[in-house]
């Protein structure tokens, strides 16, 4: 990954030079100079945020971010620019607008995505479950996912997000993993937030992989001081229907294929939804085969037999940010097979895919919305 990295850089360097005309030793120099400068801009801001987490470093954070998603749209306007030049007759002047061109391009989807990034859109689903108890039907889900509070959605996204929740007027709300950004830095500054959110029948979390990165023992220790109500491998029945929870298992974890059956108080036949982090197959075995790593991230198995063989009505997932923006949304939807975002039917199993809350990495977003997803129940 840091190879590829590295070589975009180096690609936009050599796009850069070509469409500019820059012939010069010194010039070429700087450009060079520069562009290694960025590359290590978000190391760098990572590193002195941790130490020293204030606005001034949180800024420069999200600068370095955001250079990262301006990188690819700089590297794909500036080849496309440049393969275009390659082919013109006396090229000297078109290269330059085709160069400026280009940049302005990549500055305005940076604005446009960054705009969109951090202003989640409503989804409103009507979804009808078997078995469904009366007095279920017409009440209202919100399932929020890959939030990732940290140095770019702080405070301020949390609460804007909790006040557009609260007018939906949910009966319960459900966080499917992602909850933290995974780098530690101050959590505990979003427990007061917690309690602003309202929802009467009870506020359910699943750990995500971003979890695992911050400690799992940590965000539960943070969480039982707040009003979320943690999951870990856990049924809880409210007034009838069976609400499900699974931890996050990563490349390390093992996780029965039966967990599902040997949960307390587990009964197929009743209704039921499962808040799980990832769209995938439950039932992996320790080290999942002994390719734990790359077959978590990109080779995941999106068998969902498990789950329709024990009679589950509706999964809740996230994981995938539905890739964000091009061209990591025809990845995620190549690596998920096409479960990478939406609602889907499986004979009578459901699987609910979050496009995600908020956003890791560069907070951008085109082609894709952050979502807050507003459930409506009805008897199937």
């Amino acid at each position: 990954m840091l190879g590829i990295y590295a070589g975009l850089h180096f690609l936009l360097y050599l796009a850069t030079v070509a469409l500019f005309s820059i012939n010069t030793l010194k010039f070429k120099l700087i450009i060079l100079g520069i562009y290694g400068l960025l590359a290590l801009s978000f190391f760098g801001t990572m590193i002195l945020s941790h130490y020293s987490d204030n606005t001034l470093t949180r800024v420069l954070y999200l600068i370095s971010a955001l250079w990262i998603g301006m990188l690819i749209f700089l590297v794909i306007a500036f080849t496309l620019a440049w393969i275009i030049s390659i082919f013109i007759k006396n090229p000297a002047n078109l290269k330059l607008i085709l160069g400026i061109g280009a940049l302005v391009v990549s500055g305005i989807l940076l604005i446009i995505g960054y705009y969109q990034a951090t202003r989640p859109a409503i989804t409103r689903l009507d979804i009808g479950i078997a078995n469904l108890p009366e007095n279920w039907s017409n009440k209202k889900i919100v399932q929020l996912s890959d939030i990732h509070l940290g140095r770019i959605h702080g405070k301020a996204f949390l609460n804007e997000v909790i006040t557009r929740v609260n007018k939906l007027q949910p009966d319960i709300v459900f966080i499917t993993g992602d909850l933290f950004d995974g780098l530690g830095d101050h959590v505990e500054n979003f427990i007061a937030d917690f309690y602003k959110l309202q929802a009467p029948l009870g506020i359910y979390f699943v750990t995500g992989n971003h979890e695992s990165y911050l400690g799992v023992d940590k965000v539960l220790a943070l969480l039982k001081k707040t009003p979320i109500v943690v999951l870990n491998n856990e049924l809880k029945e409210i007034d009838g229907l069976q609400i499900i929870g699974l931890n996050f298992v990563d490349f390390t974890g093992e996780q029965d294929k039966n967990i599902l059956t040997t949960l307390p108080g587990f009964d197929a036949e009743k209704a039921n939804i499962l808040l799980y982090h990832e769209p995938i197959a439950l039932g992996r075995g320790k080290n999942m085969n002994g390719n734990g790593h790359s077959e978590l991230y990109f080779g995941p198995k999106t068998d969902f037999t498990v789950q329709e063989n024990n009679g589950i009505d509706l999964q809740l997932s996230g994981h995938t940010h539905a890739g964000q923006f091009f061209p990591f949304t025809l990845l995620t939807k190549m690596i998920y097979k096409n479960y990478h975002a939406g609602l889907h039917q499986i004979g009578n199993f459901q699987l609910y895919v979050s496009g995600g809350t908020g956003t890791w990495g560069p907070p951008l977003r085109l082609g894709t919305r952050g979502e807050i997803v507003l459930i409506q129940l009805h008897q199937k």
